[in-house]
């Protein structure tokens, strides 16, 4: 086939692109300008020797295209994208991206996951998994794993997982790009309100996730986090009678780790107890609860051990899957890999088949990533909206409970930059000892416009408001950005952590806070 890729630069459809050059199609693709051609992706492209065109130059699509497929910014920089025009007066097959991964990817036990929590790293989780049970899935995830060389596959096995995005097309389709992946399983972490420059009410947002819902088969299940923000409520108002595993932390997810088997067994039936009781339709549904029965967060240095279990419903008998652990960091870390465990054992897979995955697995890109260790930590974490901020920084005073934690808060995702957005980050820095802002470039198409001073005096109020750790005076605002190693060399000690929160390029904030000297 020969196939053009349009706004190819993107991580995802330039993923996409390589596959399908592998694969043996004939792919070209075109990018906006030279500054929106950059790397990793540009080289990648370039290495495998797919040609783009700078520029959307409609004399570039031709009649002889057997299909154009759109990146996520191919109507960003022009709402009039020259060459779509051109490709529909053609009346060539073009779809988004979205519908390429559904077309390419997806195979017949389809797995989705979605939410606006852990579902990166969940993904991977799963990917890896199969790899070490040498299921040849195929996958396709937002950034490349630690373990795995790529982030898009095509497998031979009947397994595909995938992650979901409840994000809008840009193109022609309706609904969440999520629609368009024909999933028959689901793995769903949380609907907390996002987008919401695009879904101006919650219920619009939580009825996009409850579309995704309605288009499963009768054969495919659910598996769903029972503590997730708007899961229930959403769940309640599928029409179809699909089974539902749900998944909790247990009692650890208000922290207490004082009890044992039978005590935790017990918490799970008075919960959903509970749960039934308040969505009477959704727990008929309900065929089995996961849960940590078991957790140390101190097994070691690097790694947490904890016991998965099931509560049988049908059986009301509780059975232990086993121990397991994990690198990554803290209650985020084990639900995401609980979360991963539910959905492959609830799949028929065991726990001999699960266990390496879950053992080896060295973590995601940019999801809590530690990326310097030389007396003190930097970790590197994919920041993008409130709450996500919040529990990230929750867990890593999870793990380092005495260390100084200084947060460097980069402002980069549109969406932190929104007026309902900026005032949720009042109180969600508390758990840091210094919160760091280097420039922001405001949003010129929002309604109240915010800059750097704007974001350090909000933090500042939450600080002076309840701030365990952080003080009013830690909280810094710097318009030059090399000033941030000044900030460190005057504070940061022996084993202090350093968290980069931020979804935009961080190259240049790495390069700073490496090899900084340790205040005495």
């Amino acid at each position: 086939m020969k196939i053009y890729c349009i706004a190819i630069c993107g991580k995802g459809i330039g993923n996409l692109a390589v596959l399908l050059k592998k694969q043996g199609h004939d792919v070209r693709g075109s990018e906006f300008s030279e500054k929106t051609f950059y790397p990793p992706m540009s080289t990648y492209l370039k290495e495998n020797y797919i040609p783009v065109d700078i520029g959307f130059d409609p004399d570039k699509i031709t009649k002889d295209y057997d299909l154009i497929i759109l990146g996520g910014a191919a109507l960003i920089h022009d709402k009039n994208n020259p060459q779509i025009q051109r490709a529909k007066e053609l009346g060539l097959n073009t779809i988004s991206f979205a519908r390429g991964i559904g077309d390419f990817i997806a195979a017949e036990e389809a797995i989705e996951v979605i939410g606006n929590h852990g579902k990166t790293t969940i993904t991977s989780i799963i990917a890896w998994c199969f790899q070490k049970m040498r299921v040849d899935a195929s996958y396709f995830i937002g950034e490349v794993p630690k373990n795995m060389q790529e982030s898009i596959h095509k497998g031979t096995s009947c397994y595909s997982v995938v992650e979901g995005d409840e994000h809008p097309s840009l193109y022609q389709e309706k609904g969440g790009k999520f629609l368009y992946h024909r999933p028959k399983h689901i793995l769903f972490t949380s609907a907390d309100w996002d987008h919401k420059n695009i879904y101006r009410t919650e219920k619009s947002y939580l009825r996009a996730f409850l579309e995704l819902f309605e288009l499963l088969p009768e054969d495919g299940s659910i598996v769903a986090c029972i503590d997730g923000i708007n899961v229930p409520e959403v769940l309640t108002k599928i029409s179809k009678n699909i089974p539902i595993y749900l998944y909790t932390l247990g009692t650890f997810k208000s922290g207490d780790t004082n009890f044992d088997f039978e005590e935790a067994v017990n918490h799970i039936r008075d919960k959903f107890i509970k749960f039934k009781n308040k969505y009477r339709k959704l727990g008929k549904l309900v065929k089995r609860i996961y849960f940590i029965s078991y957790l140390d967060y101190n097994y070691s240095p690097d790694e947490t051990r904890f016991q998965v279990c099931y509560l049988d419903l049908e059986t009301e008998k509780a059975e232990v899957i086993g121990h397991f652990i994990t690198h990554l960091i803290g209650d985020i870390g084990v639900e995401n890999s609980l979360a991963s465990i539910a959905r492959l054992h609830s799949l028929g897979f065991k726990y001999d088949q699960i266990n390496e995955g879950i053992e080896t697995f060295m973590g995601q890109t940019r999801r809590l990533e530690l990326v310097y260790n030389k007396g003190y930590k930097v970790i590197n974490d994919f920041a993008h909206s409130p709450i996500k901020i919040k529990s990230t920084l929750h867990a890593v005073r999870q793990k380092y409970k005495n260390q100084q934690i200084f947060v460097i808060f980069h402002v980069i995702q549109s969406g932190l930059k929104e007026k309902t957005t900026f005032y949720q980050l009042k109180n969600v820095f508390n758990e840091a000892n210094f919160v760091i802002i280097p420039p922001v470039n405001p949003n010129p198409a929002a309604e109240e416009k915010f800059y750097g001073k704007d974001y350090q005096n909000l933090i500042k109020e939450g600080a002076e408001e309840n701030g365990d750790y952080l003080k009013p005076t830690n909280v810094y605002y710097t318009p030059i950005i090399h000033q941030i190693r000044s900030i460190l060399e005057n504070n940061l000690r022996k084993d202090d952590i350093v968290l980069i929160m931020s979804s935009g390029n961080v190259s240049e904030i790495l390069e700073i806070v490496s090899g900084i000297n340790l205040h005495s």
